[in-house]
Order: structure tokens, then C-alpha cells, then sequence
């Protein structure tokens, strides 16, 4: 096979494995994964409309970086690793749409706050907002300046 053909193979893996779960912490039986994407600039620009410089909204910024980025919040059964979505009736719950309300007792919700009800403490939701970050290509180096009020595109 040439170094062409192995580059096609390569890139057709790289865009076929574009979710990644990521487990929310505390939670164990079952565990809680949220699935995301990587983020597009247009959804890493909202997100960034949340970020300040106080400590509540730059955890209101990683919880909405988490928002944007997922795709799907499932339940994993730890014995037999099967994976659900964690609606209960099959569809795949979000934030984005507050599906997944009824998960952390809510009836509704914004989802800056449906990811903090999930995540339970700041902490957790800080480093999942890295997380995103890390998956998207955009890292923390570069979200701390555009929070801090700095452009990101600064080396």
C-alpha cells in the first residue's frame, strides 16, 4: 500500500471516529457519558459569549462548551457494558434541547444549567469544558486567553 493510499485510509478513520464519550464523574452504576463532538467555530463563539472573568461565569462558560458539544447523554452499565440513551424511551436526550431534564429532576431547563445540575461540582465541570476543548483542536491555552479578553487567535 503507498504512503497515498495509507493517508486515505487513515483520514477515513480520523473522520469516521468524530464522538467521543466522556464520562460524567461521580456516577458509577450506572455511569453517565455524555457524547460529544468537537466544536465548530460558530459553537465555540457562543460559548465564549458566557465567559467572564468571575468564577461563576467561567464555569457558566465550560458548561456551555459542554452544551454545545454534546450530541447525546447515555447510561453505561458497568457489568455488561451496554449503553443506552438516558431517556428511558429510546431517544437521545441533549441539553441544547433540554431533553435531558428529567434526568437531574428537572422539568426544564437552560442548558448552561442542565450541565451543571449533571456535572454536580464546579470542578467537574471545568475540566469536562477542557475536555470539550482538547477534542475540538482548540486546547486551554487558547480558551484561557478568550477569557481573560484576549483574542484566541494570539500565539
Amino acid at each position: 500500500m503507498s504512503l497515498l493510499d495509507q493517508f486515505r485510509a487513515h483520514r477515513d478513520r480520523v473522520m469516521a471516529d468524530q464522538e467521543r464519550d466522556l464520562p460524567v464523574p461521580r456516577y458509577s452504576s450506572p455511569q453517565v457519558l455524555v457524547r460529544i463532538r468537537p466544536l465548530d467555530d460558530d459553537s465555540y463563539q457562543a460559548a465564549l459569549k458566557r465567559a467572564g472573568t468571575t468564577p461563576d461565569a467561567r464555569i457558566d462558560h465550560a458548561a456551555q462548551l459542554v452544551a454545545q458539544a454534546c450530541v447525546g447523554v447515555y447510561l453505561r452499565d458497568p457489568d455488561t457494558g451496554s449503553i443506552e440513551p438516558a431517556s428511558g424511551d429510546g431517544t437521545i436526550p441533549t441539553f441544547l434541547d433540554a431533553t435531558v431534564a428529567p434526568l437531574v429532576g428537572a422539568e426544564v431547563g437552560e442548558p448552561v444549567q442542565l450541565v451543571r445540575q449533571l456535572f454536580v461540582t464546579d470542578a467537574d465541570v471545568a475540566a469536562a469544558g477542557d475536555a470539550v476543548l482538547d477534542f475540538s483542536g482548540y486546547g486551554r491555552r487558547i480558551a484561557l486567553r478568550a477569557v481573560m479578553g484576549e483574542s484566541p487567535a494570539t500565539p
